[in-house]
């Protein structure tokens, strides 16, 4: 993201307004993929959701 973007709460409100077409869309469950310590990672912490674990892939 740009910088002059960052600390808007972007983030956050695209987040919401994707779990909010989601639950009204019937969906059971929403997955997102992030990377470990980086700041989605974190946005997905402060908004309580559970981390399933790491999957490591390499590039051959």
């Amino acid at each position: 993201m740009l910088p002059a973007y960052q600390g808007l709460g972007l983030g956050r409100q695209l987040w919401r307004a994707a779990m909010h077409w989601g639950s009204t869309n019937g969906a059971d469950y929403q997955l997102l993929q992030t990377a470990a310590g980086g700041a989605s990672d974190r946005l997905c912490q402060a908004e309580g959701l559970t981390d399933l674990g790491f999957v490591c892939t390499t590039t051959v």
